[in-house]
């Protein structure tokens, strides 16, 4: 394994490490790892000791639509529209590489889409139930859509449930009421 390998998947386990508390916070269902590796990019125990896959993609601006986007409009971040697309994107993409094989645990994966630079309230108000029905047939046996653009603010992800419905809707991760960023 290449140290560039090793790294992303350090990365990877301390991202994993924000979506497990608020997972836990928002299911009380408690994810451990059992292996890593790629698609999925985990491999877990539920509290009730069953197995699922999950999934992590990240949802960024290319470098190149970065740099223009601050250059010519000033623009820091993505829109909520343009996460709201992405989403819809990576969504299908991923289904259809889970769909092609290869993958273990195709059965029961969750998906969790990582937005980067884009609070999650600006993306939340481009979500209908219309997009729960149609992200169903995915195939995954959740999506989660979880927000890293404020974690150094406060050291936790807000989720929004796609799939299943009874999780549709933003969750607030598992700082305390009233808690505000910087003190």
């Amino acid at each position: 394994m290449s140290d560039q390998h090793r790294g992303k998947k350090m990365a990877e386990e301390m991202e994993f490490e924000f979506f497990q508390s608020s997972y836990e916070y928002v299911t009380g269902d408690r994810l451990s790892i059992v292996k890593d590796g790629e698609r999925p990019d985990f491999i877990c125990h539920r509290t009730n000791n069953t197995q699922i896959g999950v999934e992590f993609t990240k949802i960024v601006r290319s470098p190149e639509k970065t740099l223009w986007d601050e250059v010519l409009d000033r623009s820091y971040y993505q829109s909520g529209d343009e996460v709201f697309f992405a989403i819809q994107e990576a969504i299908v993409k991923k289904s259809q590489k889970m769909q092609k094989g290869l993958w273990r645990l195709a059965e029961n994966t969750m998906l969790v889409l990582q937005v980067m630079d884009c609070p999650l309230s600006d993306t939340v108000l481009h979500f209908d139930k219309s997009l729960q029905s149609e992200m169903a047939a995915s195939g995954f046996s959740e999506i989660w859509v979880a927000d890293y653009s404020i974690i150094e603010a406060f050291n936790d992800v807000d989720l929004f449930g796609i799939h299943p419905s009874k999780y549709w809707g933003i969750h607030r991760g598992p700082r305390p009421h009233g808690h505000k960023p910087y003190g």
